[in-house]
């Protein structure tokens, strides 16, 4: 059958919307080399060699059904007037269509020859077509890196991931629990059994070893959130026992005469003497507490003797005491302090000295054998029991004696000279 009844056959069938099993369907592939392979299509698809390179060319088969935008066909879909169309076109071609040059050609072939067609390589190439005096190429745009967070998320955080973390969190939670409770087990047991280790070394007046099973009781009590008469009274035994066990080597009457020559008058460095011997460690006083005339929540000492010609003014900034001074018959206490600062008064003067107290070195004794081992006796003072009674109750009893330091206030006497010059209770050296 001639070649053009054949096309005319084909266009027939494909005006109707069909296509003839008989109508052969030709193919025009384009190899790797440049050459053209030509044949007919099949029923299946075929492995046609190009005549130049002997390169084998893959031929899809015969596609039955109708044409679609991005794939072509031998069968035309839709409308009798697109159908008609296509037919037209190929009956009369377009002869003002212009063949690509061959580096255009050359440059397209070796774009497909890489694998995937570069867009921005042909519309250069059109560019260099249309506008030939155009020699500067077109710069490409600079796309950045896009990051898909929800697709990261998505693929991070899948089921057994959460499902993993969630059961690593419950085998965490369960162990912290756990060594928690052994914790707290093993602190009740330290604080049942220091109550009758306190009393044996009370007894044996062995206060070193005391303090070790203060110490251990009272970590136990702040683990157990212990709040009672017990625990304050503990709290208090245990600074009482620090005290005792670091009292300063000198007394307050020898360290003051080391601050006078042997005309009675004041050395030179005097007040760096004295402030030096009262900071090495606690002192004991069994004394009066007297309420300051011209401030509230400060008190003074009471001393019972005073070097030379200067008078001693020590001062407790301790505004808990009003509890303990208000309810008792007379302000005698016993208790154990350190100083913090000293005031030497002029050489040629007599002003007093000033001695302020650490506010939170001060602790009130309530055991009969801190005191027998300082030399106070109740056997010989039949008043130091009441004594000792009164402030041991008023520990118990009272909720921010323990916090006593941070409630503490400045004298406004032992201040007003540090405007002078002189160092204040709160001046570093």
């Amino acid at each position: 059958m001639p070649p053009s009844f054949q096309k005319l056959k084909r266009l027939r069938t494909q005006l109707g919307g069909g296509s003839a099993t008989d109508v052969e369907t030709p193919f025009d592939v384009e190899c790797k080399c440049g050459a053209r392979v030509t044949g007919l299509r099949r029923a299946t698809w075929i492995e046609a060699e190009c005549p130049k390179c002997s390169h084998g060319v893959f031929v899809l088969p015969v596609n039955v059904y109708p044409a679609t935008p991005s794939v072509s066909s031998e069968i035309l879909g839709g409308p009798f007037s697109e159908r008609l169309k296509t037919v037209v076109s190929e009956l009369l071609p377009d002869r003002k269509t212009v063949d690509e040059p061959e580096d255009i050609k050359q440059r397209k072939r070796k774009t497909r020859r890489g694998g995937v067609a570069s867009d921005a390589d042909t519309r250069a190439a059109t560019d260099a077509q249309t506008s030939p005096d155009v020699d500067q190429p077109r710069r490409r745009t600079l796309q950045m890196p896009q990051f898909d967070v929800k697709a990261a998320l998505r693929r991070t955080c899948t089921p057994f991931r959460l499902l993993m973390l969630g059961m690593v969190a419950v085998v965490g939670l369960t162990g912290y629990w756990m060594a928690y409770q052994q914790q707290v087990e093993a602190a009740r047991q330290t604080w049942l059994r220091s109550a009758e280790d306190i009393d044996d070394f009370l007894a044996a007046s062995d206060v070193i070893q005391l303090e070790a099973v203060l110490q251990e009781s009272v970590d136990a009590g702040y683990l157990l959130g212990k709040n009672d008469a017990e625990w304050r009274s503990r709290l208090n035994l245990l600074q009482e026992t620090k005290a005792i066990n670091n009292l300063a080597m000198t007394d307050l009457l020898t360290d003051f005469a080391g601050a006078y020559d042997d005309q009675d008058r004041l050395v030179a460095d005097a007040e760096q003497q004295l402030l030096t011997a009262v900071t090495s460690g606690w002192f004991v006083f069994d004394s009066w507490l007297t309420a300051a005339s011209n401030q509230t929540g400060v008190y003074l000492m009471e001393l019972p003797a005073a070097p030379g010609r200067h008078p001693v003014d020590a001062y407790v900034p301790l505004p808990q005491l009003a509890d303990l001074i208000s309810h008792a018959d007379d302000e005698r206490a016993v208790f154990a302090v350190r100083f913090q600062a000293v005031q030497a008064p002029a050489a040629q003067s007599h002003e007093a000295w000033r001695l302020l107290v650490d506010p939170p070195s001060f602790v009130l004794l309530t055991s009969e054998t801190h005191c027998e081992s300082v030399g106070l006796n109740t056997s010989d003072d039949t008043d130091l029991s009441a004594v000792l009674s009164r402030q041991k109750e008023f520990v118990e009893s009272s909720e921010t004696w323990e916090h006593r330091a941070s409630d503490s206030v400045v004298p406004l006497d032992f201040a007003a000279k540090t405007e002078d010059g002189t160092k204040g209770w709160n001046d570093e050296d």
